[in-house]
């Protein structure tokens, strides 16, 4: 959900309770805010997921197949992915 949507959201509570005429209507729309904000609070955020441009990605993929392709040329042997994976869990 986007910022102006969450906005728009809250607007449209805040604008339902100036709607309530009723005092006991209000004091329990209250009553669980006052449970329901302390555990939203409590939860752990979501965090973000960051993309990568199209163009970052071509790059890297270009930067891999040059390095791939020079170093079998000069005949230096590369890490199979199976090393990679072994090192990342390092």
């Amino acid at each position: 959900m986007t910022t102006m949507e969450l906005d728009a959201a809250r607007a449209d509570i805040i604008r339902s309770l100036f709607q309530i005429e009723d005092m006991e209507a209000i004091k329990a729309v209250r009553r669980t805010l006052n449970r329901f904000v302390p555990k939203v609070q409590a939860a752990p955020k979501q965090e973000e997921v960051e993309y990568i441009s199209k163009e970052e990605l071509m790059g890297d993929l270009r930067e891999a197949l040059t390095e791939m392709f020079t170093a079998q040329r000069k005949g230096i042997e590369l890490p199979d992915a199976e090393e990679l994976l072994y090192e990342l869990q390092d």
